[in-house]
């Protein structure tokens, strides 16, 4: 750009104050001199135009200054100047030569900005001074947003067309973006964007409004919505336009996840809550933990006396298990050997859990050990006879029994009904004195055992069918 001195760089203030007293002063600016150092080419301090390593002074620029006039239909720019310390001036590339102080009047044609550049050399380095100056304010031709609302999920973009700006800024946090046609940014906050535009003349600005809209929940679901204790239940979940996302009751900021996995020992309702600037939504979530299910309890539901019998069961969703008569607490899955305390005992199995309590019972009948002398048809005619007191225990019904008193405590005990006092039997007691050889006893005894077996294996299959049916 070429400029035209209305008057020489000889001519001092007095021409040009009167160039000002018949034009109309539009703007002015001042630059400020930078010193660089040709030594280390460090930039030297403003205001003591001295390098701080060489200790060199360098050329001060004490003024550089330039204003727009208009006279009449043409547009002046008057530049001013006074250097101390310099051997040689130059201003911009035209003018060469010039002396320690004066003034110029540039004819600027249609520019609407005009730069300058003051250049003062000495022996150590020299000193620039720049400035931009604009007879017009800028025009914004120009500002918009990609999209009239803000997303969370990627960022705003911005344009513009501003002319005759020297500097251009956005708010927001957005900042400078001079020598810029457009920029992008993620923004968390709705409201008004301004664009600004200033120079010498002056500062224009321009305005988009773009609203945030609060968060969306797309999904929150689990793929299993009751609770198996001792495993897992993993949350899944999709939402947009969240700054911040958190998971209660635990508390926990999930923003940067789509699943959690939680093990909760109750029903428990599980909130998700997503807020922005705009405000915040939520959606709850159920897990349930049913009442305990007692998978089984079973058994070995006949027995003889002194011998045990075999109890096993399995229990879930329960975090307390009770064995009674007698047994305590118990764990959820177990198996136990143990006596029988009397003929007909119903064992109760007891689970507790936070959603409720459930039982079951099992009842095992024990019958005597027979004598091993008397007939062993005659006592599985006595044991058959008593298993026909059995009922199904659902019923909650037992075998008849019958009361007696104890000869020590007077307290009354249950025996089992049976024919008569064995005991008492006088052709029993005479068998039990006979003084038999002992290997034709020992031989009576295990043959009575093994008759005895086998009958019982057969009371134990017409228990079963009596309790089915």
């Amino acid at each position: 750009m070429g400029f035209q001195a209305s008057l020489p760089s000889s001519d001092t203030k007095a021409p040009t104050q009167g160039v000002a007293q018949t034009a109309e002063q539009i703007s002015s600016v001042k630059g400020i001199g930078v010193p660089v150092c040709h030594r280390c080419g460090e930039l030297a301090d403003v205001e003591e135009s001295r390098c701080p390593n060489c200790e060199f002074s360098l050329p001060e620029v004490a003024r550089f200054e330039a204003r727009f006039l208009k006279r009449k239909k043409k547009y002046l720019v008057e530049v001013h100047w006074e250097v101390a310390g310099s051997e040689e001036i130059y201003l911009g590339n035209e003018f060469r030569d010039l002396d320690t102080s004066g003034s110029l009047l540039l004819e600027t044609g249609d520019e609407v900005m005009v730069s300058l550049e003051l250049l003062a050399y000495n022996e150590y380095g020299y000193t620039r001074a720049q400035l931009t100056i604009a007879r017009e304010k800028p025009v914004i031709q120009e500002f918009q947003a990609s999209e009239s609302a803000i997303s969370l999920a990627y960022p705003t973009i911005f344009s513009w067309r501003v002319a005759h700006a020297e500097r251009i800024e956005i708010n927001g946090g957005v900042g400078e973006v001079t020598g810029r046609s457009f920029v992008q940014h993620q923004l968390s906050k709705p409201g008004e964007y301004t664009l600004k535009a200033y120079n010498s003349a002056g500062v224009v600005e321009a305005k988009v409004e773009l609203s945030l809209p609060l968060p969306e929940i797309h999904s929150f679901f689990t793929s299993r919505d009751h609770i198996q204790l001792g495993n897992g239940n993993t949350l899944f979940w999709d939402v947009a336009n969240a700054s911040e996302l958190r998971l209660d009751p635990i508390g926990e900021d999930v923003l940067d996840k789509t699943r959690f996995e939680v093990t909760p020992d109750r029903t428990t309702i599980y909130s998700l809550v997503a807020s922005n600037a705009s405000g915040e939504v939520r959606k709850e979530l159920t897990l349930t933990l049913p009442a305990p299910v007692i998978d089984y309890f079973e058994g070995d539901p006949v027995s003889t006396e002194g011998r045990k019998i075999f109890l096993e069961w399995e229990v879930r969703n329960a975090h307390t298990v009770i064995l009674e008569p007698g047994i305590g607490e118990v764990p959820a899955a177990g198996e136990i050997r143990l006596k029988p305390p009397q003929a007909y005992t119903t064992y109760r199995l007891t689970a507790k859990g936070h959603s409720g309590t459930t039982s079951a019972e099992f009842t095992v009948v024990r019958f005597p050990i027979p004598l091993e002398m008397e007939s062993v048809d005659q006592q599985f005619n006595k044991m058959l006879k008593m298993s026909s007191n059995v009922t199904d225990p659902k019923d909650n019904k037992t075998a008849p029994l019958a009361r007696e008193k104890s000869a020590d405590t007077g307290s009354a005990k249950a025996v089992e009904k049976q024919s008569g006092d064995i005991s008492s039997n006088p052709a029993i007691r005479r068998v039990q004195e006979m003084d038999l050889e002992p290997n034709l006893v020992s031989l009576e005894r295990t043959k009575a055992r093994q008759e005895f077996i086998n009958g019982l294996r057969k009371l134990k299959r017409i228990i079963f069918t009596k309790i089915k049916k």
